[in-house]
Formats: C-alpha cells, sequence, structure tokens
C-alpha cells in the first residue's frame, strides 16, 4: 500500500482503450503510447494525503477515497502498487479538477 503524504493524492487511472477509434490496435508493448493515450485524464482516487485540499484553515476536503476525476495531463509520478503491481499516479491535490459525477 502506498499512503500519499501532505497535499498529495493516488489516482488509479482509467483503462486505456486497446484499439484505437481509427481500429488501430495499441500492442501491449507500447506503455508510452498508452500513458498518452491514457492522457485519458480520468481516473479514481484510491489515497489522500492529510493536509489535501486544506490551505491555511481547517477545509474539508472537497474529493474523497472513490471519486472519479478528471486530473491534469502529465503532471504526475507513476508509481506501482507494491501489492497489485498496478501503475498508479501520484499527484499534489491542485492537480485534480473536477469531480465526475
Amino acid at each position: 500500500m502506498i499512503v500519499p503524504t501532505g497535499h498529495h493524492v493516488i489516482v488509479k487511472p482509467d483503462p486505456v482503450e486497446e484499439v484505437s477509434k481509427g481500429g488501430i490496435v495499441v500492442t501491449a508493448n507500447n506503455d508510452l503510447l498508452k500513458r498518452e493515450q491514457a492522457a485519458t485524464v480520468t481516473g479514481t482516487i484510491v489515497a489522500i494525503g492529510v493536509n489535501a485540499w486544506k490551505a491555511f484553515d481547517d477545509s474539508t476536503p472537497w474529493a474523497k477515497v472513490g471519486d472519479r476525476v478528471y486530473y491534469t495531463k502529465h503532471v504526475s509520478k507513476v508509481v506501482k502498487d507494491p501489492e497489485t503491481q498496478e501503475e498508479l499516479f501520484l499527484m499534489t491535490d491542485d492537480n485534480i479538477l473536477a469531480i465526475i459525477k
């Protein structure tokens, strides 16, 4: 388990389509292309640091674990969950742009 610190959050990106809209098959070994497509910029929050969305007051975080969100493209650090080996994105809370309802 990875526990984010401070103002960081961990997002599990939505799965990337294996076939593009134009019908091109994306090969499993083309991780860079998959990440580029996964500029999908949508995912699910799986962990939140203790200071996420808290400025200088004790405001309540506006997003929570389990929320589907839009996030800023190309700002995260890719980390692997040591238990599941899933690739997750570690980023600061201000890179979460919106909740998808």
